[in-house]
């Protein structure tokens, strides 16, 4: 008796088929498993002052604007003085003018409410200069900038808003914005930080060994011990060692575009723990530059409120009907911008 068609030709086949499977190889599971680890971020200062230093003043630079400081800045442990001090630190928030408007208008309950995008240009930032011999030991400068406006109900009230009391109030805010800078810059602070670390989902060798390095690293992050930065530059080896077998472009390979992603921001902790920010730089910027588009967001962390460096937006809870901000989400490029010294 014959054999049906359907299982004459699975008897033929399955030989083939069984050869076949001998040459393929099952492709990696690549998932990447984030996870945050809230820790304690010690900013040193971006440049010591002491032992060369003792003393220092305090000098600003506001153009024909008249303005009182709210407080005067601290520096490090160094004693103030009114004038000739080792060191000057000088304020500048000046000649801001708007270069350009863009009026905005939304709906509310009672009608509308009118703003303008204002585009301005001016003289902001800080110096810190070694009076006895004319070096500048860290500076920062600003000369534009974006900014919405108060809104209000009539287009005339923000025109007269705008024309006039702008102005001042945008200089006041750049000059308390420069004073913040310069704190952050220059001074020891203490932040509590939600940091992302990764390990990889998956049979490879690589994984295992990355798995590895990041397990020992949340340890550290659990301990009460003080950071041991030389254990922490030890993992990050690790990882930087499989990022640099990265192949960008094929989806298939064991470390891709996703899991050399989270390599980078394995990285970028590790830079931030050893405060190494010339290397955090290069992994922030190499991020950016392999995840172009609209839609993609530079590596950044979490921080407390207390965060005096510049954040981008706030995570907040609901409370009382209201949203209550809670953490500052702050970009890893924006932290090395404000910590490096600008000469």
């Amino acid at each position: 008796m014959k054999k049906p068609l359907l299982k004459q030709l699975l008897a033929h086949l399955l030989p083939v088929l069984g050869l076949a499977s001998l040459f393929i190889q099952p492709v990696q599971a690549q998932k990447v498993q984030d996870e945050i680890f809230w820790t304690t971020f010690h900013k040193t200062p971006s440049v010591t002052l002491k032992p060369q230093y003792a003393t220092y003043s305090v000098e600003y630079d506001l153009g024909n604007l008249v303005m009182n400081v709210s407080s005067r800045p601290v520096l490090q442990d160094l004693t103030y003085q009114k004038a000739d001090g080792d060191l000057l630190l000088r304020i500048t928030a000046k000649n801001l003018y708007i270069t350009h408007r863009e009026l905005n208008r939304s709906n509310t309950r009672n009608g509308y409410e009118f703003s303008y995008t204002v585009n301005y240009s001016g003289d902001f930032g800080y110096e810190l200069r070694d009076t006895k011999n004319d070096k500048v030991l860290a500076t920062y400068h600003k000369t534009e900038g974006a900014v919405n406006t108060s809104a209000f109900n009539n287009p005339r009230d923000l025109e007269s808003y705008t024309n006039n009391a702008f102005v001042g109030e945008k200089s006041r805010q750049l000059l308390e914005s420069m004073m913040q800078r310069a704190d952050f810059a220059l001074n020891s602070h203490d932040y509590k930080v939600g940091l992302t670390l990764n390990t990889m989902e998956g049979t490879a060798p690589a994984y295992s060994d990355i798995n590895k390095a990041t397990n020992e690293l949340k340890a550290l992050l659990a301990s009460k011990d003080p950071m041991d930065k030389a254990k922490v530059q030890t993992l990050a080896a690790t990882w930087s060692q499989h990022l640099a077998h990265a192949n960008w472009e094929d989806k298939k390979s064991e470390i891709n575009k996703k899991i050399a992603g989270a390599l980078l921001e394995n990285l970028c902790v590790a830079s931030l723990l050893t405060e190494d920010y010339t290397k955090l730089g290069e992994y922030a910027t190499e991020y950016i530059k392999r995840n172009p588009g609209l839609f993609s967001r530079p590596l950044s962390f979490a921080s407390d409120l207390s965060y005096g460096g510049t954040s981008q937006t706030s995570e907040a809870t609901v409370s009382l009907n209201r949203n209550v901000p809670v953490h500052k989400s702050v970009y890893y490029d924006d932290l090395v911008a404000d910590v490096m010294p600008r000469k």
